[in-house]
């Protein structure tokens, strides 16, 4: 309701109010009218007009008027038992006359809109409406009650506005996100000759930080200069805020550097300047200035510092900050705990972010939203969801970033059923509006193989950005419809929307799985009109998609034109010329004689998968053992998986004891020698390096499959017989293993690495995870419906061949995302094409 119309409403008593208001100064009251004063009263009480009701009790004596009543009259005792009659005693106590001060001293008092539109009223009547000191209240009280119309015609009504006035405008529209608005009164502040100053610039240097205004940003920072006001604190930290928030940090430095006088505020901001763009380094740095200079830290500074330290992955220096809070005394804030719950996370170590949050005394929003994205990172999907559960039990209200983080989980876990059930309760609670939760049910969608749903839910988003073409482009690519992430670029470009960095390094692999080296080539001309080219990452995907599509010569050519390389380009270019051996070799030797680049461990890893992988294993030695580096454990690594590989156990004996050294707590390379072990028949030698990882306490994460049935997610391992269901999944599995054989299914053995007899790795092939999951599904669904399970490891061979029978066999679509891959079987065929 604007505020004339509310103005109407209240006016339409204002001779009534007036009179009142008139008997009260000549005092002249009479006994018999104390029945109808008592009538007025109880009208005035019981609306809410407080002012009214004030001046009755202030002119009359309470104890005829009200306490006789307390005990006659329910309706009056009733009234004085709530909160509104303190209030009303509140403003008796300062309305002994009816001016300026009075009105500004019930303006403070004022806590609703009801309150607030009387008192504007009064002062309406009593010809006070354009004093500036009651005015400037008004804004702001209006404003606070949310009603930003009212504040501003409040403000257009005054005629001689001061400073203060135009100040307070643009900080009430600045406060409240109408950022445009806010630059307009500043613009309307300069026509109408008022000098802006240090209360002026803060308000509107925040309006362009939230517009990313840097332009204008620029004009106020050349006012402020000419008017003198850069060497006050509070200035100069909104610019550093503005800089660093349109992402020149180097001018936010320039900014911080030279000013007189710093306080917390302007060590804090530029911290956060610095990790927000991503300089993590940069952030710490500037706290230990801080430390050093002994200026003392509060919870916000802390905040940006552990964001600095997650975004670095540094642990170290996380666990100093963690100490330095605790003598500070900001373990308690919830603030801090979330982000040090947030470091933890994002440092590997999750189990101590799960104390961290279990010890806070209460957790709000922020910091449930922490914990369940510490879970998610870390990859305890199901955790999350049990999580996102406990929160929601616990009366926190999600809010559109735990939907994104909790769609996330299920996408983790390939939970389609818990996907669509927070996909209601977000229609539910009006969320859908949220273009990061639309992208994320894209997202969700697309990993649950169900990319049709995602795509639906594309086309009926209300309002898209780039990064929801990105996650729809992305969608297709994932589950192997390269042709249509294609189409979908194509058509993004049609309708105007302009690919960035991600959508491009998204589409160009499109391009290389379907060696559509034409659609490759109309992409590079995008990229090199939109100057994308001197971009790392997508100059490596333009390699990548040259050299798959067989254009090596081309992908030489993007190599020898990008301005600076990283690792992975030079992986790319060598890994690019796979079974081109004198190629890769001389890529990886033009590094130092050409380009004066020491290659690094994982360029030498590289290329010892390559001469492993050509069966080399000599050459591949000899290059390790020639490194002028320290190998670590990843060139080894390549080179016992090349052993594997070719299955030279007496060379895997030999690299594993470097392995074991340099990482005595890998149990997947303990694994590897024992299958190597096994592969070559060399029982007794595969039984001694379990027994020693047995002895160390070494765990190699196991596989596991999941799927989602009734409302519940279950989780299988291999010969799993804990699932209450087990008997009935087994004898599913000797029905199907039946058939499979008539079919003429025959089990690979070779996937068995233990020494049992021939019926033996028969059986114990017939129980792995993927299989009982896979079985359990067809108990639990109805006949023709899709089945979808997620593994988190590889799915191997013989896994694979028997999917493809059961699909054939139960005529059931089953869609499979491994560690690799989306496998899409379907009438005994898979969409990889048996490669992956």
């Amino acid at each position: 309701m604007c505020f004339n119309f509310s103005i109407n409403i209240v006016m339409a008593s204002r001779m009534k109010i007036i009179q009142f208001l008139s008997s009260m100064h000549t005092r002249r009251y009479h006994a018999h009218k104390l029945k109808s004063q008592r009538h007025l009263l109880l009208q005035f009480l019981s609306t809410g007009n407080f002012i009214s009701t004030a001046a009755v009790v202030k002119y009359q004596p309470t104890d005829n008027l009200l306490w006789e009543w307390q005990d006659t009259d329910k309706t009056t005792s009733a009234l004085l038992r709530e909160d509104r009659w303190k209030k009303v005693m509140d403003i008796v106590e300062l309305a002994v006359e009816y001016n300026a001060n009075t009105y500004a001293s019930l303006l403070q008092l004022c806590a609703d809109i009801e309150t607030l539109i009387q008192i504007h009223t009064h002062i309406l009547i009593q010809g006070l409406d354009q004093n500036i000191f009651l005015a400037t209240k008004l804004v702001t009280k209006y404003a606070m009650c949310c009603r930003l119309e009212d504040s501003r015609q409040v403000f257009d009504k005054i005629r001689d506005r001061d400073g203060f006035l135009w100040n307070m405008m643009t900080r009430v529209y600045a406060s409240n996100g109408c950022c445009k608005e806010a630059l307009q009164i500043y613009n309307e502040m300069q026509k109408a000759g008022i000098q802006p100053d240090n209360f002026t610039f803060p308000f509107v240097l925040k309006a362009c930080s939230t517009l990313s205004a840097l332009g204008k940003g620029n004009e106020i920072h050349g006012n402020i200069v000419s008017l003198g006001f850069e060497s006050d604190v509070y200035v100069g930290n909104a610019l550093v805020d503005m800089y660093a928030k349109c992402r020149r940090i180097e001018d936010a430095r320039r900014v911080f550097d030279e000013m007189h006088r710093k306080d917390s505020v302007s060590w804090t901001v530029m911290i956060t300047g610095y990790a927000q763009n991503g300089y993590g380094g940069d952030a710490l740095e500037v706290y230990n200035q801080m430390q050093m200079e002994d200026v003392r830290p509060d919870p916000i500074t802390m905040v940006s510092v552990l964001s600095a330290c997650s975004q670095l992955g540094d642990l170290q220096q996380g666990e100093w900050i963690h100490d330095c809070i605790i003598r500070y005394g900001f373990e308690q804030d919830l603030f801090v705990g979330a982000a040090l719950v947030d470091m933890y996370s994002k440092c590997g170590c999750v189990e101590y972010a799960r104390q961290l949050f279990q010890r806070m005394p209460t957790a709000d929003l922020v910091l449930w939203n922490a914990m369940i994205n510490g879970y998610v990172l870390n990859g305890h999907a199901n955790d999350a969801l049990i999580l996102f559960n406990r929160m929601k039990k616990s009366g926190v209200k999600p809010n559109s970033v735990a939907m994104a983080t909790v769609l996330s989980a299920c996408a983790q876990l390939g939970a389609l059923q818990q996907g669509r059930r927070i996909h209601h309760y977000i229609l539910r609670n009006r969320l859908d509006s949220d273009v990061s939760v639309g992208n994320s049910l894209i997202a969700m969608y697309s990993k649950c193989g169900r990319v049709e749903d995602a795509r639906q839910l594309f086309n009926k988003m209300p309002e898209r950005n780039v990064v929801s073409w990105n996650a729809m482009i992305a969608g297709y690519a994932s589950v192997g419809y390269a042709d249509e992430a294609l189409r979908l670029f194509n058509q993004m470009r049609l309708l105007d929307v302009e690919p960035n960095y991600s959508t491009v390094v998204t589409v160009l692999p499109a391009c290389a799985h379907l060696g559509a080296l034409q659609e490759g080539r109309s992409i590079h001309d995008y990229i090199k009109g939109k100057g994308m080219e001197l971009d790392v990452s997508v100059g490596t995907a333009l390699i990548d998609m040259y050299a798959k599509c067989g254009c090596v010569e081309i992908a030489r050519q993007v190599f020898d034109s990008m301005p600076t390389r990283n690792v992975v380009s030079w992986s790319a270019m060598i890994s690019g010329h796979a079974g081109l051996m004198r190629e890769g070799l001389q890529y990886f030797d033009c590094m130092s004689r050409d380009y004066c680049i020491a290659p690094g461990a994982k360029h030498y890893a590289c290329m010892v998968d390559l001469l492993g992988r050509a069966g080399r294993l000599n050459e591949a030695y000899e290059l390790i053992t020639s490194m002028p580096l320290e190998p670590d454990a990843g060139v080894w690594g390549a080179l016992l998986g090349a052993c594997r590989i070719h299955g030279n156990f007496k060379l895997a004996e030999h690299v594993a004891k470097h392995l074991f050294s340099l990482k005595p707590e890998g149990g997947g390379y303990y694994v590897l020698l024992s299958n190597i072990y096994a592969a070559a028949g060399r029982w007794d030698d595969a039984a001694k390096v379990r027994t020693i990882m047995k002895d160390k306490g070494l765990k190699m994460t196991p596989a596991r499959s999941f799927i989602e049935v009734n409302n519940g997610i279950h989780s299988f391992v291999v010969g799993d017989e804990l699932h209450p269901h087990s008997k009935k999944i087994y004898a599913k599995l000797e029905a199907l293993f039946k058939q499979m054989k008539e079919a003429g299914y025959v089990p690979d053995t070779n996937f068995v690495l233990h020494d049992v007899e021939e019926e033996m790795k028969e059986h114990m092939l017939f129980s792995h995870s993927e299989k009982l999951a896979i079985a359990f599904g067809i108990l639990n669904t109805s006949p023709g419906t899709p089945i979808r399970i997620t593994k988190n490891l590889r799915v191997c061979g013989d896994c694979h061949t028997a999917i493809k029978f059961i699909s054939n066999i139960e005529r059931r679509e089953i869609i499979m995302r491994d560690a690799i891959r989306f496998h899409h079987f379907k009438d005994g065929l898979c969409s990889c094409g048996d490669y992956w």
